[in-house]
């Protein structure tokens, strides 16, 4: 059974550089002098060997965790709405003042499963399909700071979770070359 199973476990590290802007009129949160931060997460996987021509595999990627973003900015002006008035259209919102604003843009758990198939001992198969859990982390953007009558501004993003379904093809060519396509 030994020569059919492999785990694998991998500690993943990344960087993030982000800027954000958002106007109306002339006014928004202009967040634009990048901000970077560190993150870290875990992948679990594991490949079954089921026989010499079909391969099995699933994976989990936890949640990146990122550090908090860092913005030191001028007085910000956040429109949550418009309002008609004689003048014309209008925006309305909350004010920030100078200070430091902060948030935090974590990376999406995931999970994906596939088969390969070695259909003549040079050429294979793969598919696989991912589920990515982008509504968790990318529903909304909340920006903590000196905003008036309130520590925070979430800001809704509406993002919703994605399937990926991912086809691949490798040729071995027997002379230290493989030539590979994917959609």
């Amino acid at each position: 059974m030994e020569d059919k199973l492999s785990v694998g476990f991998a500690l993943d590290g990344g960087a993030e550089q982000v800027s954000f802007n958002q106007t109306f009129g002339g006014q928004g949160l202009n967040l634009t002098s990048p901000s970077w931060a560190c993150g870290i997460g875990a992948t679990v996987g594991f490949l079954y060997k089921y026989n010499k021509m079909a391969t099995v595999g699933a994976s989990y990627k936890s949640e990146m965790v990122f550090t908090q973003l860092h913005w030191n900015e001028t007085q910000e002006f956040l429109p949550t709405g418009v309002i008609v008035t004689p003048n014309g259209i209008e925006p309305v919102g909350v004010e920030g003042s100078v200070g430091t604003y902060t948030s935090r843009l974590n990376y999406p758990q995931q999970v994906a499963f596939g088969v390969a198939l070695h259909l003549v001992p040079q050429m294979m198969v793969s598919t696989e399909e991912q589920w990515i859990n982008w509504h968790k982390t990318m529903n909304q953007f909340t920006v903590h700071g000196p905003w008036t009558g309130t520590s925070f501004v979430a800001l809704p993003l509406n993002w919703q979770n994605e399937w990926v379904g991912n086809l691949g093809l490798q040729y071995d060519t027997g002379k230290s070359l493989q030539w590979r396509a994917g959609f």
